[in-house]
């Protein structure tokens, strides 16, 4: 052990003294009584312990300074040393899911044509060993050239990761800690408990039947399409870098977002159900605080009654919501939930997650432990210069007329992430609708 070490060790007895001399004065307080003979014989015991081992601390500190001021700088040398055993790692410096936006700036560029693109990486991220290496990769795979252009470019490799840990934080999905189950596979669940009975001697046992239910998860997937204008894909500038990115991820977490939290019903291989279909809202009871805890209380209930483990329970809403839940004063001017922001925080024991995916004047409850969720590792990207698009949100049903990419001299990026999720049990979230709570602190004029 050396100094550093003791002092630490010596810092945290006294701490632990100290707490337990403060505890023996407070219970005597607390019980409106004086100390016994034998509290103040502890209470003297962790006096005389505290004031020796404040002694000893700065004893302890008075060396350990005066080592530190005696030390000799290590001098320079030309030669290298070398270290058995040891090795050097380099690090890229580049932003989290760079490598994914510029193999997608670099596919648009060259049309598909992945021998140009490894030509360009080589030439514009010649410092990006993740990239060039996973274009020569592609390259050497045998096919220098992507087959009808707009066809998928599945290559499951490292570069996507980066992507993934990008996008993840940015959706309510990605930051909650689900049951994860891979796809096509059916899991059996029990959805109704079993009962015992006291039996006497020589009296037959009842009966109990549980209930059981069968869950698959099969392929589902979403799709998002950026559409680039050519100015902006150019590699010289870093900002437009950026923009294809922050574009690229808009596009991918709003649309898992609405989906999970939304009350549309599953569509056989096409969509999972949100996870608010055909769930009763609890309507906020009015607008003040003591009303929102009101509510807190009405959508918790038939949580807690079915004996859920609420310990993965967590509420969502949006930056605004949280942010005047958390500013709600009372007629004192303090806050009643002090430990809740626009980043999230805590409300009434349960943990928040802010997000501006969630529905407006909704607080969303979701049981995490009751959601399975099937997911692929990385996403799909196609590209096209071709292609005619929609531009809107529901392609299927728009009247307006498809624009030509090549025409207007812009690039549709498309991200497919096959992705699906389903309930353990019929009851696994709960919503807050009519959210809009106000101080109840009076104010004069």
């Amino acid at each position: 052990m050396n100094i550093s070490q003791k002092i630490k060790q010596l810092q945290a007895r006294l701490a632990q003294a100290e707490t337990a001399r403060n505890e023996l004065v407070s219970k005597s307080v607390a019980e409106d009584r004086a100390l016994t003979e034998d509290e103040v014989t502890q209470y003297n015991d962790f006096g005389a312990e505290l004031d020796a081992g404040a002694k000893e601390l700065e004893r302890l500190q008075t060396v350990e300074k005066s080592i530190a001021a005696q030390a000799v700088a290590v001098p320079k040398t030309e030669a290298a040393v070398k270290v058995p055993g040891a090795h050097v790692e380099v690090k890229s410096n580049a932003p989290k899911g760079s490598t994914f936006t510029r193999f997608a700036m670099l596919q648009v560029k060259a049309q598909g044509n992945l021998a140009l693109v490894k030509d360009l990486a080589a030439v514009h991220y010649k410092d990006d060993d993740k990239l060039n290496s996973f274009v020569k990769a592609a390259v050497s795979a045998g096919n220098s050239n992507v087959s009808a252009w707009a066809g998928a470019l599945i290559y499951p490799q490292d570069y996507m990761a980066d992507f993934i840990e990008l996008l993840y934080p940015q959706t309510v999905l990605g930051r909650l800690t689900l049951r994860k189950v891979p796809f096509n596979v059916t899991i059996a669940g029990q959805t109704g408990g079993t009962s015992v009975s006291w039996v006497g001697e020589a009296n037959p046992a009842p009966v109990t039947s549980a209930a059981f239910n069968r869950i698959n998860l099969g392929h589902t997937k979403i799709a998002a399409i950026s559409v680039l204008s050519d100015e902006l894909i150019r590699f010289s500038d870093p900002a437009a870098e950026a923009l294809v990115q922050a574009d690229l991820l808009k596009a991918a977490s709003k649309g898992l977002d609405l989906t999970f939290l939304g009350t549309g019903a599953a569509v056989a291989s096409v969509s999972p159900a949100g996870l608010l279909n055909g769930i009763a809202a609890v309507p906020a009871s009015g607008t003040s605080p003591l009303n929102l805890i009101a509510d807190v209380q009405a959508v918790l209930a038939p949580f807690i009654a079915a004996n859920y483990d609420m310990t993965s329970a967590v509420f969502v809403m949006s930056p605004a919501l949280a942010l005047a839940i958390g500013s709600l004063r009372n007629a004192l001017g303090g806050k009643y939930f002090p430990n809740l922001g626009m980043q999230g925080g805590v409300l009434e024991g349960v943990n928040v997650i802010t997000s501006n995916n969630c529905p407006a004047g909704q607080i969303v409850l979701l049981i995490q432990d009751e959601i399975y969720l099937s997911e692929d590792a990385a996403p799909q990207i196609d590209i096209s210069r071709e292609a005619s698009i929609v531009m809107d949100t529901a392609p299927g049903s728009a009247s307006s007329a498809p624009v030509s990419m090549f025409q207007n001299g812009m690039a549709a990026v498309k991200i497919v992430q096959m992705i699906n999720w389903q309930n353990r049990r019929t009851l696994a979230a709960g919503v807050i609708t009519g959210a809009a709570y106000v101080s109840d602190m009076v104010t004069t004029s």
